[in-house]
């Protein structure tokens, strides 16, 4: 649970430095970290505050990568590669099965405002 608040914590600070940037600049954070994220904030919507943070792939990863390991444990990340499904809206991104058995993790997250829109792990 201390994981879980950690991450929404992380996001809600990342929101509040893009919120600070301003519309027209990016700002990139240290890549070496999963926990940094790049925002390159394109859009806001000064009359409702809201940021669009056009994650990328890679970003989309990391996320997942921590919020899937926060869920179900170290162990999860034994199934990468993961395989990624962009759409306009969000990346889709579930794990490899390296056996017959048991299943794999799976999470969509929205590519304007980071938000978890999803996370399942099959048996």
């Amino acid at each position: 649970m201390q994981k879980l608040y950690a991450i929404t914590t992380f996001i809600i600070l990342i929101v509040w430095i893009g919120l600070a940037l301003g519309a027209d600049q990016a700002k990139e954070l240290s890549d070496s970290n999963p926990k940094n994220i790049a925002i390159k904030q394109e859009q806001t919507d000064k009359a409702n505050n809201k940021v669009n943070l056009n994650l990328n792939e890679k970003t989309a990863i990391k996320l997942a990568e921590i919020i899937l390991e926060a869920r179900y444990g170290e162990k999860v990340l034994q199934q990468r590669p993961w395989n990624v499904k962009e759409d306009d809206s969000s990346f889709e991104i579930t794990g490899t099965l390296h056996t017959e058995l048991g299943g794999v993790a799976k999470t969509i997250i929205s590519k304007s405002d980071a938000r978890v829109l999803s996370i399942i792990h099959g048996k």
